[in-house]
C-alpha cells in the first residue's frame, strides 16, 4: 500500500487524546432497522466543489470579473457570527465549477477534531486539483475539512474537521461508528446487513444552510454474498453483498443488523450488488496516522 499521510502532527496529536467520542449503539439481537436508526448520528455527505475552469484563485474565492463572490461577501457572513468553518464559500454557486457528492462516516471525535472515513475516490480532486471539500453532518451542520492521509489503492481516506464548526451540544448529538472486531469474528454468507442512502443536498441548499433531515433518510437491507473476494475491476479484495445502492452512497459505511462498521461502501451493480473496502485496509490506513 502507498499510503500518503497529509498534517501528521495535527492528527497525531488529535487520535492521542483519549476521548474519542461517543460510540452508536451496538444491538444485543440482530436487527437492521432499530441498528439502521442507531447509525443515523454516525453519517456525513461529502461535496467536492472542483474548479474546472480556472475562476477560483488559491483562497478558492472567485474574482469580482465573474460575478461571484468577493473576500468581502464572505467577511461578512464570518461577521454574522459564523466560524470559519461554518461558512459555505458562495464561489461554489458558479456554474463553471463541478460539484460532485458522496458519503462518510465519523470514525471518531472530540472536543478538537471529527475524523471522518470515505472513499479516496471521492474526495481526490481535493488533493490532486485543490477542490474545494465540505462534510454536511446528520445535525444540518456543514464545514470545510482537510485530507489527514489517503490510500488510493485502498479507495481509502481520512479526512480531518475542526469541531469548532458546531456547538458544544451539536458536537453531543454525534456518534461513531463501531468496527467491528474482524480478527476474532467472523462474517458469514447470507448474513444481514445494510447501507444508508442520503438525499442528495444541492449547492442551493448548501449556500443557504437547508441541509437538516436530509442525512440518511433511509437505508437499504441486503446480505452478504462473499466476505472476502478479489474484484478484478478494482484490483482489491472487497466485501460482496446483495444489496442496493445509489449515486452518492460511495464511501458511506455498510453495517452488520447489530450496527457494527463491517466495510465502506465503494460500488454496485444494476443488479443490486455492492462491493465494500475491507475494515482490515481501512484501519491499515488508519494505524499509519495514529
Amino acid at each position: 500500500m502507498a499510503i500518503v499521510a497529509l498534517q501528521f502532527n495535527t492528527v497525531k496529536e488529535f487520535l492521542g487524546i483519549a476521548d474519542h467520542g461517543t460510540s452508536m449503539t451496538i444491538l444485543e439481537e440482530p436487527d437492521c432497522g432499530i441498528a439502521y436508526e442507531n447509525a443515523k448520528q454516525t453519517m456525513v455527505q461529502i461535496h467536492i466543489y472542483t474548479d474546472i475552469a480556472g475562476v477560483l484563485d488559491d483562497s478558492g474565492i472567485s474574482d469580482d470579473k465573474n460575478g461571484t463572490t468577493t473576500q468581502e461577501s464572505v467577511n461578512d457572513q464570518e461577521s454574522d457570527g459564523m466560524s470559519d468553518n461554518q461558512v459555505v464559500n458562495p464561489a461554489i454557486t458558479n456554474p463553471e465549477i463541478y460539484g460532485s457528492f458522496g458519503s462518510g462516516s465519523i470514525w471518531e471525535y472530540n472536543e478538537d477534531s471529527i475524523l471522518v472515513v470515505t472513499n479516496y475516490h471521492v474526495i481526490s480532486p481535493v488533493v490532486t486539483k485543490n477542490a474545494l471539500g465540505y462534510a454536511v453532518f446528520y445535525n444540518g451542520v456543514i464545514s470545510e475539512f482537510t485530507v489527514a492521509a489517503f490510500d488510493d489503492d485502498a479507495d481509502c481516506a481520512f479526512l480531518l474537521i475542526d469541531s469548532s464548526c458546531m456547538t458544544s451540544d451539536q458536537l453531543k448529538d454525534l456518534r461513531c461508528v463501531v468496527p467491528y472486531d474482524y480478527e476474532n469474528t467472523t462474517l458469514t454468507v447470507e448474513e444481514p446487513m445494510f447501507v444508508v442512502h442520503s438525499q442528495e443536498i444541492s449547492r442551493e441548499d448548501m449556500v443557504s444552510y437547508i441541509t437538516l433531515n436530509m442525512i440518511a433518510d433511509t437505508s437499504y437491507v441486503g446480505y452478504i454474498m462473499d466476505p472476502s473476494v478479489y474484484v478484478s475491476a478494482l484490483l482489491q479484495d472487497m466485501l460482496y453483498c446483495k444489496c442496493s445502492a445509489d449515486a452518492g452512497m460511495s464511501g458511506g459505511p455498510t453495517f452488520d443488523a447489530y450496527g457494527h462498521y463491517i466495510g465502506m461502501l465503494t460500488g454496485a451493480t444494476d443488479s443490486g450488488e455492492t462491493v465494500s473496502v475491507l475494515l482490515s485496509d481501512i484501519e491499515t490506513v488508519y494505524e499509519q496516522i495514529k
